[in-house]
């Protein structure tokens, strides 16, 4: 699961710069397109290799690529951007890390 664990947390580290990135552009899109196309190429490559990692179905990598993001957008919600989350999202989030302890504890 170690290594499962290292590519959801670089699809979800990449997807989440990249969300925070849009958020945050001065300009159109476009002009981000030589920074954009680039880290999408390694959240395609993180997100193959988790779903084709050894004895990891797709939801196993499902749940480790849901939580590896949720963790990163509470940082960046949180820490960078200062936003107060409603306590719905803290409720959604506790399910998540649920739901990753329930699959490591009982996992294969």
């Amino acid at each position: 699961m170690i290594g499962t664990t290292v590519w959801g947390l670089v699809a979800g580290a990449a997807a989440v710069g990249v969300e925070y990135l849009y958020r945050s552009m001065d300009r159109p899109y476009w002009h981000y397109l030589p920074v954009l196309v680039p880290v999408q190429l390694v959240i395609s490559y993180s997100i193959y290799r988790l779903v084709t990692a050894p004895r990891t179905s797709l939801v196993d990598a499902l749940i480790v690529f849901t939580f590896s993001t949720a963790v990163c957008r509470l940082f960046v919600s949180v820490v960078v951007l200062r936003d107060h989350l409603g306590w719905s999202t803290w409720v959604a989030f506790a399910l998540v890390v649920a739901a990753r302890v329930v699959q490591a504890a009982f996992g294969r």
